[in-house]
């Protein structure tokens, strides 16, 4: 495989899919659909993400002039290869680094939705050991995810991790991971971050007393305070608090916004700092507006400043297909392709 390999990269989330036609880490053209996992799981069958993919691949490759006879295979990973999505292929249990994963993955030929071969890249599950200490030990090792696997896989390689690490990707939702010296995620905790922020924000009386979106300028002592605020009386009274101090104590919107993205946050933040060992890095994924948010909280919550990494916008951007192609090697390595 030469530098100037050629591949579709898709990956899909809950909500949105995007496919990436790449080559030397760089994306050539790209096509997106607001379909993803949920409009399975809300229809009951996957014919609309099937449709999706259908138009976004077509879509890439005549954006691209190239013929699906030029590009030699599509990379998919996320929903898209879950129970609610195109084609199944089952999570593999954590610890799992690329060679696992690239175990796990299936090349098939699905000719209703495109020409080119697509390999399905599982997600990771953690599970109980037996180890675990109590009932609420044997809940946390009970997680997953889909398609963070492969930007966790990304990240390392464009970082340059090559020992132990945490990684957090807070987006609609936050994975927090630690990630082993081989580079095997061993541990995984999810939160629902943005979705519990615009849950709230937007079905709520909040709403007339927030700005949109909620992170639109973020005032670091006030989603400090939010996130203090949610540690004393808990998350429920301080999202509350937003409301009041906007109406009685002369917050302006974008104060109440940092109050109560603070206080959304504070379990998030928790969930990274439980996973997090001072001393190793602890990089923070994802959108922009949470990496923000994030880079604030975590050395407020007893991070050390020296640990964090702000992966930034272009490496985040790039980690995805960069993941898939590590994973894609190692499968061509282990079937002799």
């Amino acid at each position: 495989m030469t530098d100037s390999f050629i591949f579709i990269s898709v990956d899909c989330g809950c909500s949105n899919m995007r496919a990436r036609l790449m080559e030397k880490g760089r994306c050539l053209v790209s096509s997106r659909r607001p379909t993803g996992g949920r409009s399975t799981a809300s229809t009951g069958n996957n014919l609309v993400l099937k449709q999706a993919l259908r138009e976004c691949l077509a879509e890439t490759v005549e954006k691209s002039g190239l013929a699906e006879a030029d590009i030699p295979i599509v990379m998919l990973s996320g929903t898209i290869t879950s129970n609610v999505g195109v084609y199944h292929v089952h999570h593999i249990t954590a610890p799992c680094g690329p060679t696992e994963s690239a175990h796990g993955a299936e090349t098939v030929l699905l000719p209703e939705i495109s020409g080119i071969p697509m390999l399905f890249i599982p997600g990771v599950r953690t599970m109980p050991t037996g180890k675990e200490k109590g009932r609420i030990e044997v809940i946390d090792a009970y997680d997953s995810m889909s398609g963070e696997e492969c930007e966790i896989y990304g990240l390392a390689e464009l970082l340059g991790l090559s020992g132990a690490f945490t990684l957090t990707l807070p987006g609609s939702y936050n994975k927090a991971c630690r990630i082993d010296a081989d580079g095997r995620i061993i541990s995984i905790s999810t939160g629902m971050c943005g979705e519990f922020m615009t849950s709230i924000a937007e079905n709520s009386l909040l709403k007339i007393t927030l700005p949109h979106p909620v992170i639109k300028t973020l005032i670091p002592d006030k989603l400090r305070e939010g996130y203090d605020y949610a540690e004393a009386r808990g998350v429920s009274t301080a999202l509350a608090k937003s409301r009041i101090l906007c109406c009685n104590s002369g917050y302006s919107l974008d104060e109440a916004g940092s109050f109560f993205a603070g206080a959304s946050l504070h379990s998030d933040i928790g969930a990274a700092m439980r996973e997090y060992r001072r001393g190793s890095p602890l990089v923070i994924g994802g959108i922009g507006a949470f990496r923000g948010a994030f880079g604030i909280l975590l050395p407020h919550a007893g991070a050390d400043p020296a640990d964090i990494i702000d992966a930034g916008d272009a490496f985040c951007e790039a980690a995805s297909p960069a993941g898939q192609l590590k994973v894609y090697r190692e499968y061509i390595r282990l079937h002799g392709g």
